[in-house]
This record gives structure tokens, sequence and C-alpha cells, in this order.
């Protein structure tokens, strides 16, 4: 057992040696070193330096084997470093601890990173079994990401397809539009999104609200000059835009 001098020996010669700098006051046990260090994990994940991120991660679960923050960031690194099962194994040891829902979902990106979709779908439902208004605004963000990456698993179904179904594929596009509007009534501010949302309507000859979709694009990004000509094309055959309310 390290004493307290040997501790803060141990804790100063870490900073030292991998350059980091405490503002705020001095870090003086293992529980301060590691809640930094999970600090530290957040901003390098957030800046795209997954390596590092996953470094700190790792520290910190070596000075406080029960922050669960920091089990949580390792699985978070592993999965934007691609190293699926890695992290599929962290976040499900998570998850037997914690019971969090942001698990499920990360363990369902992580199965739809490796084109398992079924296995996918199956651990985005569970994460959203019963979510009640608190838990749903805690992971508001996250979930509009989830119902997007259902929305995109059930669209591609379209093209896998081993017979031809026509029951079945609309089926597909159903639930793609459904997943689509729920991730889009919590951000409008996705342009290929809206572009998805716009081909399921098309499919069922709902072109009122393919153009209610372009005419979104084309404010959320100028710049791609294909919603405005989609938009142009449409209204000059006499499509009239019809709006479309998300939340339904």
């Amino acid at each position: 057992m390290d004493n307290k001098e040997n501790k803060q020996e141990i804790i100063d010669n870490f900073l030292k040696y991998n350059k980091i700098r405490v503002s705020g006051g001095k870090i003086t046990d293992y529980k301060q070193l590691a809640f930094y260090l999970n600090k530290l994990a957040k901003n390098e994940i957030n800046k795209g330096r997954f390596e590092k991120a996953l470094y700190f991660a790792q520290k910190s679960s070596e000075f406080d084997k029960e922050n669960y923050d920091s089990l949580f960031l390792n699985g978070l690194a592993l999965r934007f470093l691609g190293k699926i099962e890695e992290a599929i194994e962290i976040f499900k040891e998570h998850y037997t601890i914690c019971n969090d829902r942001e698990s499920m979902f990360n363990v369902g990106l992580c199965y739809m990173q490796a084109n398992e979709n079924e296995k996918a779908i199956d651990y985005f439902n569970r994460g959203l079994e019963d979510i009640d208004n608190e838990e749903y605004e805690k992971n508001k963000e996250l979930i509009c990401l989830v119902y997007e990456c259902m929305g995109n698993i059930y669209l591609s179904r379209e093209d896998i397809l081993e017979f031809d179904s026509t029951d079945k594929l609309k089926m597909n596009y159903k639930l793609a539009l459904k997943y689509y509007k729920k991730s889009l009534s919590i951000n409008k501010l996705n342009a290929t999104l809206l572009n998805r949302l716009a081909a399921c309507y098309y499919h069922f000859d709902d072109i009122g609200k393919a153009l209610y979709c372009y005419e979104l694009a084309s404010k959320v990004a100028p710049e791609d000059k294909r919603y405005i000509e989609a938009v142009d094309e449409l209204k000059n055959s006499g499509v009239v835009s019809e709006e479309i309310d998300f939340d339904k």
C-alpha cells in the first residue's frame, strides 16, 4: 500500500512524465488524478486524437478501478479507433456495472460499424426501451444519431433483398422514414438526412413532402447546389411543397 508521500510522488512523477499541467489546485490522490485524466480523455476525443484519449482513459482506470467513466471512455476511444470487438466487450462490461443506456447505444453503433446490422438494431431497441423523459433528454444527442442509424439500416435493406417483395420493400422504406423523422425532430440541421428522407417520400409518390425536405436541405447547406436544383426542378414541374410534422 502506498503511503501518502509515495502517492504524491507517484502522482507528481506521472504528471511530469506526461507533461500535464494542472490548473486550479494540486492533485493529491488517485481519485482526483483519475477524474482529471477522464477530462483529458474527453478533450482528446473531441479533438479526434483517439490514441491519446485511450491512453488517458486507460491510465485513469489504473489509478482508480472504481471510476467507471474511464471504462466508458476506453470503449469510446476504441470504437473511434475501429477496434470494434474490444470496444463491444468494454461497453458490455460498463453496462453490466452501470446499467446505462449509453453503453447499449454504443454497442449498437459498434455492431453497425462491423456491418452486423441485425445486432445493431437489437441493441438500439434495447437502449430505447421504456426510456423516460429524463433519460431521453440526457441522451438526446446520442439518440438523434441512433435514430439516423436505424433509418440508414432499414433504407439499406432495399439493396439486399433476396427476393422481390413489394410489401417488404415498402416496410423498409416506412421504417426508414419513421426513424429519419424521429432524428430530424431532434436536429433538423442535417442536409444529408433530409435528402434521404426525400428519397423515402419519393418512393411513396409523396412529392410535396420530398420538395419540403429539399427546401430545408437547401437552407441547411446552401453551398450544395444539388438541393437548390432539386427545389427548382420540382417547383417548375408544378409540385407544391407540403410541410412535414417531424414529431408525428
